[in-house]
C-alpha cells in the first residue's frame, strides 16, 4: 500500500485515488509536508505544526487510535516541531535513521534504538563546516562544489 502525504491529511493510494480515511486521528488529518517509514513499520511524519510517528500496519489496518499516535516536541529534544514544506522534508537514511528538516534545522533520530513506547535520541546539528570553515546555518546553505570535507558538529538528547 502507497500511503501519501497531501494537503488533507495522510491517505492511501487505492482503488487508482487517494481519500484521506474516515476514522484516521486528527494529528493525521491536516497538511502532510514530509512522511517516511523506518525498519521497524512505522512511519515518521512532519505536517506544519507536528512531528509524530504512527504505526504502518494499524494505520493499513484502519485500527489507528489517537493514542496510536505519537508525537514529539522539545521534551524529546527537538529545538523546533514546525516542519518545513520543501521535496523531501522526512526521510530514512541507509543506516535505519529518519531525518526531518525542521524550521530551525535539521534533527535526527534513530528509531532502531527505540523500545516501542520510549523518545527517541535526536541529534542537534549545531555547527556545519567545508574543509575546517563554519558555514552559516541560519538559512538557506550552498556548499561550494570545489569543498572536500563537511563535518557536523551535533549534540544528542536522549
Amino acid at each position: 500500500m502507497l500511503w501519501i502525504g497531501t494537503s488533507g491529511g495522510l491517505a492511501p493510494l487505492s482503488s487508482g485515488g487517494v481519500q484521506v480515511p474516515r476514522k484516521l486521528p486528527e494529528l493525521l488529518r491536516g497538511q502532510i509536508f514530509g512522511i517516511a517509514e523506518d525498519k521497524n513499520g512505522w512511519f515518521w511524519i512532519a505536517t506544519p505544526n507536528h512531528v509524530l510517528r504512527a504505526e504502518r500496519d494499524r494505520l493499513a489496518a484502519g485500527m489507528l487510535g489517537t493514542t496510536d499516535v505519537r508525537e514529539y516536541g522539545p521534551a524529546d529534544g527537538l529545538r523546533s516541531i514546525e516542519g518545513v514544506k520543501r521535496n523531501r522534508s522526512v526521510v530514512s537514511d541507509p543506516l535505519g535513521r529518519i531525518w526531518f528538516s525542521l524550521s530551525r534545522g535539521l534533527s535526527v533520530a534513530g528509531p532502531s534504538h527505540l523500545e516501542d513506547n520510549s523518545a527517541p535520541a535526536i541529534a542537534h546539528v549545531e555547527v556545519i563546516s567545508a574543509d575546517g570553515s563554519p558555514l552559516n546555518t541560519g538559512g538557506l546553505m550552498h556548499v561550494p562544489g570545489s569543498r572536500k570535507r563537511i563535518t557536523f558538529a551535533y549534540t544528542v538528547r536522549l
